[in-house]
């Protein structure tokens, strides 16, 4: 299973957002990958770090907050941390860390140490409701307990940046049932898959997934029980 790690960013004009940052200096921990490039993908869209006004998060899994730091330092040195309050009270408790099965703890210390240089400048958000201006939180728990979506814009023109709603393209659209072992919550997973699709072909929406194949844009397509991924057309400029 081929699965991208895809970072967006939001230019509104006065206003510079990432959305997630990749898996950055955690890609070691992930054998046999090729991730870690979100310095390379800035440098080639012209983003510098420090122009960066804040950062949001979908979850508080390593491959979306490790290109947060290099170490033990901060690698964006004016953003705001915009991450959900329930993930927060999940991936950086100690006492649930203790209790989590031994495979899982390594995600546990990689969080804490992502978040902790940026800790005087994070701010926890609610579950669903306005972030900053333009932009909008929708839960969508399941992959971990506080999943986040940020929907941008307004009335027909917006996009949905739905983070790992879906993992596997080929498999999740026609089966949204199906799930993966790293759901904190797999049934409710499946049903948050269902509503995000049903949200973007009711309303025509564009969507943006963390784990859809490169540029990772497109719009859903109902058909029944079964849903379609048509994704936007790209081509490289040479």
């Amino acid at each position: 299973m081929h699965s991208p790690a895809n970072v967006y960013a939001v230019n509104t004009g006065d206003k510079l957002y990432l959305v997630d940052t990749g898996t950055g200096a955690f890609a070691a921990s992930f054998p046999g990958t090729e991730l870690g490039h979100l310095g390379e993908a800035l440098a080639a869209a012209n983003i510098a770090r420090d122009d960066v006004d804040a950062i949001l998060l979908t979850h508080l899994h390593p491959d979306h907050f490790g290109g947060l730091v290099a170490g033990r330092d901060a690698l964006f040195p004016r953003a705001e941390i915009i991450v959900p309050e329930a993930d927060t009270k999940f991936w950086l408790s100690t006492e649930v860390a203790a209790q989590a099965p031994a495979d899982a703890k390594p995600f546990f210390d990689m969080a804490r140490s992502a978040m902790t240089p940026y800790e005087s400048r994070t701010r926890k958000i609610a579950p669903n409701g306005p972030v900053i201006p333009g932009i909008e939180a929708i839960a969508l728990p399941g992959h971990t307990v506080g999943h986040t979506a940020y929907m941008i814009g307004s009335g027909n023109d917006r996009l949905l940046i739905w983070g790992d709603i879906v993992h596997n393209a080929a498999l999740q659209f026609p089966r949204p049932d199906l799930t993966i072992p790293y759901d904190t919550d797999q049934p409710q997973a499946a049903a948050s898959r269902k509503r995000a699709f049903d949200i973007a072909a009711t309303d025509r929406i564009m969507i943006a997934g963390m784990h859809l194949p490169f540029p990772g844009l497109g719009h859903v397509e109902r058909d029944g029980e079964r849903y379609a991924y048509h994704p936007v057309s790209w081509t490289p400029k040479y």
